[in-house]
């Protein structure tokens, strides 16, 4: 049932309606999998498919191309640990200066909306995307302007876990974090 979609541009009407949460995902880590286990069950509440929306390269490759991290994982490992989540789909866009530009609104609508038919969109606690970012109420409001709900995740309990942390600790040499 799950497949990869990397390019833009298909029927709106052939696409279920879902239940999305974006990220880059590097490392798939704990955070990022309580993240996905609570938009599994909410997708399965509202009894749509759960998707991921990701990128095929890190943004900052096109919008910082001096200030890229060091991955944790190649795209083909990404995405062979998303598919572990048991997610149903995982769309991976191809991030370009095009995609760089467009707002938050507008991604919410041209991309999300219009491209993938997402109905729900969850954010993780500390979530922020589009050009020029948005604050929770931001998106709240664009969600009504574009036909998508939004629902803010919580936060894994008494632990602080990002890639960036992550990075930190292995460039340290402690790999148990």
């Amino acid at each position: 049932k799950m497949y990869l979609c990397t390019e833009m541009g298909r029927n709106r009407d052939k696409r279920l309606p879902s239940a999305a949460t974006i990220g880059f995902f590097d490392g798939v880590h704990r955070g990022h999998l309580c993240l996905i286990e609570q938009l599994k069950q909410e997708a399965q509440r509202r009894g749509v498919t759960a998707m991921l929306v990701t990128f095929d390269r890190h943004p900052r490759t096109v919008v910082s191309p001096g200030h890229v991290p060091t991955l944790l994982t190649t795209l083909e490992e990404k995405e062979r640990l998303l598919r572990r989540t048991g997610v149903d789909e995982i769309a991976v866009l191809p991030f370009t200066p095009e995609l760089s530009r467009l707002t938050a609104r507008e991604f919410m609508q041209q991309v999300l909306h219009d491209e993938l038919n997402v109905q729900t969109l969850m954010l993780g606690y500390d979530h922020a995307f589009g050009h020029g970012g948005g604050s929770l109420n931001d998106y709240v409001r664009w969600g009504q302007e574009t036909g998508i709900e939004i629902l803010r995740a919580h936060e894994l309990e008494n632990a602080m876990v990002s890639s960036s942390k992550c990075r930190r600790l292995l460039e340290m040499g402690d790999v148990k974090g």
